[in-house]
Formats: C-alpha cells, structure tokens, sequence
C-alpha cells in the first residue's frame, strides 16, 4: 500500500534543509507559510513524498519560493566583563553557563530574532544564519577569548582556535541531524526521551530530544509561547532528567526580556532586583496585568525547586544588576543606602548571604564603581562603605567572612581583619542585630555571624579570636536573659521539658560553642535523672501510644550527635 508523506524545507546557503515532516498538504502548506512570515527567511518549499509497498520513495517538488534577504538586523556585539568557564569541548560550550554567555553576549541578535542560545546550537540552518551575519560570531568569540585567556595564562590565539573547533563541531553535529526525521512532542518529554532511544539515528537521544524541543521553539517567534510551552511540559513532566533537560532550556528563556514583562514596571532597581529575587524563591506578587498565569506557573515551580537552572539565571540577573554603578533609587540620591539595604535583606538567608561570595563580590563592585576612587584604594575604600552600609552588625560580619572567600581578598584582607575588630567591639550579642529583636532573632543573628565566621578564610588566628568572642557574648546572653530557665519551666510535665529542651538544642538558634553547651547540660541532668522514663510517659494511658512517644524522643535526641559528647 502507498501511503504520502510532506517535508517542509528553507533554503539556508544555497542548499535546503528539511524543517518539519507532515502527514497532509494542508499541514506542510501551513507551516511553510509561518516561515515565510520571517523577513530573514531565503525561501520555502514543499516536497511531496510518495512511499511504495516496496520501500522505493519517490520525491516531486509541489511549492517553492525563494527571495532576497536583507540583513537589516543588529550584528554587534553585547560588551560583557566575564565569561563562562572554560571550554574543551562541544559539549563544555552548549552546557547552560557557556549558553549564559551567549545569550549577554548576542542578545541584540537573539532579540531581533526571537531565537533562544540552545535552539541556535541545535538547529542548523539558525547556527548558518550567525555565522552569516558579518563579523558577529568572530567578534563575541574574540571577546570570550580575551576574557578568558587573561584569566587562565594561555595565548589568546590559541584559545580562540579552540573556540572555533568547538562550533565547527557543533555546527557538523547539527547538520547531521537537519533533515532527521525525528517525532514530534506528543505527550510528555520523558515519553519522546524514551522513544528517541530507538531512532535509526546515530547520535544522543538527549540531544535529539533537544533538537526536536528546538524545533517547536522555533515555530514560536514570541517568548511569551516559548515560556508557554516549556512551564506547561514541566509541569506535567514526572521524570526528573526530563525536567532538568526542560529546565534548561527555559533558563534561556528566562534570559530574555520576558523577565521585565514578567516584573512589569519597577519605580527603582532596587525594586527591581527584589523582585527578581522573590521570582527565583518562588514568592513574586503583583505580576504584570497579562502576565499573572505566567508568573503563577513559575513561583509553584521554583517553590518546589524543579527549576534550578532557570533560578540560577535569574539569580545572575539579579548580581549583575547590583554589580553595576547604576543608581538603586535614581530619583533621590538621599535614599540610596535605604534602598541598598532593602536588597540586601533579600540577599540575607539564614545561612549568610544567598550566594556566599558571589554576592560580597557583587556588593563590593557596587560600592568600588559608585566611589570615586579606581584600582585597589577604591575597592579598599569600598568594603569600609559597605559595611558602613550594613543595616545590622551582624550582617557586616557575614559579609566579611563571604567576601573573605573569593579568589581576591588577599589584597583587602588587612582593611577586613581591621573592620571585622571594630565589629566585634561591641558590648552585647544585642548589637549585633536590632535591639527591638525578641530573643530568638537576637540568637539567630549571632549564630548566623558565628557559622559564616567558621568558614571564612581570614587568618586562623584573627578567626578563632573572632569566633570566641561571638561564643562568649552568647554565653553571657543566654545567662542574662535566663533562654534555658525560661523553657525549662518546672511547672511543666517533664515530658513537655524534656521535649522543649532538646528541640532547643537542635533549633540552630545556638552554634557549637559554650552557649549550646549549657543548653544540653540542663537537658542531660533531666534525662539522667533516676526513673526518667517512667516519669516521660506518666499520664499516657495507652502503653503503645507511651512507647511511640518514647521512641520519638529518642529519635530526636539520636538526630543531635553533640548531646553525646
């Protein structure tokens, strides 16, 4: 039985490339029309396959239409001041970080054409139309070299000729696959994975199931259906390498300027940073009027942590906006610091600072480029504004440690262990953060300086001071404000005691230290006591109901090592 079938090709650098395989006319003709609607578009045409019993296919030509182009479009370069890691090879260069780069580095380009990083590096006849847009890929892979061979020592020539070995091989690894006759995206994206495993072609099936994903991308020249098409297959994808492979595309995305239709109007950056920053926790309100569907899919997906790779570009978005010298509040100069403070309470967790030293790095940035000083007297100068800036001592303290971290602290590490001194110079943990704090965020603020301090890289012996002194100051604290007498009320049953205790101890409101010690000596002299478990289950009519609760105490205390030291 003879069956027909439609292939749908454009016409890139005189040859043509199947785009799309259609069961009926109608179908090819309407997906040859859409591209024709690309101004950057060669031509269309549309074959005809007519599929014998015997296997035999013969091909007859049913449209065609090729035109002049004029590259009307932007193809210059986007400056940028860092670049992904090195790459070796092919595989290094389409990894999201190397996509990063790409998306800053054309994002004119990328704009105009509605096109994402990763549906440029797989699809052949988008990776040509770069290549033959003047000077454009030979410029950024120029910039990626300079950047890149100062921070390693090598010969930038030769840097930039690994470069291009890579994209030769990525173009070669797209050609091969252009005019596969690859399934379409049915159902989910873990169900074409696996379907794609048994294709006649030679190559990864995660990389056909990007080149397929590439595919739809591109029939969507908006990135609001780009974004559509992605959240929609996430949200309904069970298999976590699937939702990752997804998760990185949108990343690309999510790199464009959909984010501003995402936060609609912001009155300052510092607003605008914020709300990044609510976006990637899964926590943005007032979305854009249009965009609230959007916005909702999102916040549900990075709240339950499927998007690590879009929450990291987000992220980056928002560390490079502080980086700048732009103004945070660019109407009233008087509320520049309030307005930096504002940020920086979202970049505040409590663990330290949301990206450790990437974010010291990018404050510290912020204050050198907005001095007027250059060099290392305007950085000196920069982490003394920043901690002047900092709206709790605590919070200084934090900063220091991370930016104690990153590859050039050497040159401001004297001027740092002088400001952490100053710091410490205070009288109680209650200076450390704001007064009106109750007891618990008063804690909370010296742990948190306390554990960012531990795993600082300032000199060993200006560390150790520093953390005995936080050790000390919580000490007299719990002491003074009576923490452990307030919780061990012997009004209580003592099971209630005992229970309060222990959750105290492993709360991480106290960092190992003398504090915590006292706090699990008490605990200890009333687990010890003689018949302590007859009197925890007193009042528990039912025996299985005491033994459960038994052993849950139990638990909790086997979750908490340092009870036993």
């Amino acid at each position: 039985m003879a069956k027909y079938s439609f292939d749908v090709q454009t016409r890139v650098r005189d040859r043509w490339v199947t785009e799309a395989m259609c069961e009926t006319e109608r179908e090819a003709r309407e997906i040859g029309t859409r591209f024709l609607m690309d101004s950057q578009c060669a031509g269309i045409r549309i074959v005809r396959n007519y599929h014998k019993a015997n296997d035999l296919q013969h091909e007859i030509e049913i449209f065609k239409e090729i035109r002049d182009v004029k590259d009307s479009k932007p193809s210059r370069i986007n400056d940028i001041d860092e670049a992904s890691p090195i790459c070796e090879t092919e595989k290094d260069l389409t990894a999201y970080e190397s996509r990063h780069t790409m998306g800053r580095l054309f994002r004119n380009y990328l704009s105009a054409t509605s096109v994402t990083p990763i549906e440029v590096i797989h699809n052949y006849r988008e990776l040509i139309r770069i290549q033959d847009k003047g000077q454009l890929v030979r410029s950024g892979v120029d910039r990626v070299a300079d950047l890149q061979s100062a921070k390693i020592g090598v010969d930038h020539g030769e840097r930039r000729s690994e470069l291009f070995r890579c994209i030769d091989n990525i173009t070669g690894r797209a050609s091969a696959v252009a005019g596969a006759r690859l399934p379409s995206i049915t159902g989910t994206f873990s169900e074409l994975l696996a379907g794609l495993a048994n294709m006649p072609v030679q190559e990864d099936p995660e990389y056909l199931a990007n080149t397929v994903l590439a595919r739809h991308l591109l029939d969507l020249r908006s990135w609001a259906g780009k974004l559509e098409l992605l959240c929609n297959l996430i949200e309904k994808e069970p298999d976590p390498r699937a939702t990752e492979l997804l998760d990185d595309a949108l990343a690309d995305v999510l790199g464009t300027d959909i984010i501003q239709e995402l936060l609609g109007y912001q009155s300052t950056l510092g607003a605008a940073i914020s709300a990044m920053l609510d976006l990637a926790s899964g926590s943005l309100r007032d979305a854009t009027p249009g965009a609230q569907e959007f916005v909702a899919q999102l916040n549900a997906l990075f709240a339950a942590k499927r998007l690590p790779f879009s929450r990291r570009c987000i992220v980056q978005r928002a560390h490079r906006q502080l980086r700048s010298g732009n103004p945070l509040h660019p109407r009233d100069p008087a509320q520049e610091i309030s307005e930096f403070r504002r940020v920086l309470l979202r970049l505040i967790t409590p663990d330290g600072l949301l990206e450790g030293p990437v974010t010291a790095e990018a404050i510290t940035t912020r204050f050198a480029r907005t001095g007027a000083l250059g060099g290392l007297p305007g950085r000196l100068n920069a982490v003394t504004a920043a901690v002047e800036a900092m709206p709790e001592t605590g919070i200084g303290i934090v900063y220091l440690s991370a930016l104690s971290q990153c590859d050039d602290a050497a040159p401001l590490m004297s001027r740092m262990c002088d400001l952490l001194k100053q710091l410490l110079s205070v009288r109680s943990i209650v200076e450390l953060g704001q007064s009106q704090n109750p007891a618990a965020k008063q804690m909370q603020s010296a742990t948190r300086a306390f554990n960012a301090l531990s795993a600082s890289h300032f000199p060993t012996a200006v560390r150790d001071k520093a953390l005995a002194r936080i050790d000390d100051l919580l000490e007299e604290y719990v002491i003074a404000e009576r923490i452990v007498e307030k919780i061990d009320r012997p009004g209580l049953h003592l099971r209630e005691r005992a229970r309060l205790l222990v959750r105290f101890c492993g709360s991480g409101l106290l960092p190992e230290g003398k504090a915590l010690r006292r706090a699990r000596k008490t605990s200890l002299d009333l687990i010890r006591q003689p018949n302590f478990e007859a009197l925890f289950v007193e009042g528990i009519a039912d025996p299985r109901e005491a033994e459960a609760a038994l052993r849950a105490f139990h638990r909790d205390l086997r979750d908490q090592p340092g009870f036993m030291r």
